[in-house]
């Protein structure tokens, strides 16, 4: 009978430190799936960035024909205006469309301003996010490693010391 015990202690002290062992496997493992899924989800957020970077410069492209459409209406309502009064010659229709070429140019110069800006920003916000992600995996598999290293050396150690 007290071999029967004897053995039951000796069963429990190695199914502890295996059981420690274990838990460190299944821990590293869910760190390595934290550290997957913190990349995948950047993955995620860098895509929709690029999307926004594509539907700005479509949406800048847009605004700055529309801007001209508008300013060629207006140069042909005022040009019609001129032409009724038969005053197409003068100096001030000239200086009209002189402005009107200019305020053109401005504004679609501005327009592209803001546009380049804002990808500017997109991909920066894109490439940073990309970055968060990638150094949250490489921490989770750091943690993974450090977890594992201490349950094999607490396992090892079981034996060494006992």
């Amino acid at each position: 009978m007290a071999g029967f015990l004897a053995g039951l202690g000796m069963a429990a002290n190695i199914i502890t430190p295996m059981i420690g062992l274990y838990a460190a496997s299944r821990s590293a493992k869910a760190q390595k799936e934290q550290g997957a899924a913190a990349l995948a989800n950047a993955r995620k957020q860098a895509y929709d960035t690029e999307t926004a970077r594509i539907f700005n410069k479509a949406s800048a492209m847009q605004e700055q024909a529309s801007r001209l459409q508008a300013l060629k209406s207006q140069t042909s309502t005022n040009i019609a205006l001129f032409s009724t009064r038969g005053d197409l010659s003068s100096q001030s229709v000239q200086r009209f469309l002189e402005r009107q070429r200019e305020k053109a140019g401005s504004d679609l110069s501005d327009i592209s301003t803001m546009a380049q800006a804002k990808d500017y920003e997109y991909y920066q916000r894109s490439r940073v996010t990309m970055e968060e992600g990638r150094a949250k995996k490489s921490a989770a598999n750091i943690g993974a490693f450090t977890t594992m290293a201490t349950g094999i050396y607490n396992f090892s150690n079981t034996f060494t010391t006992g």
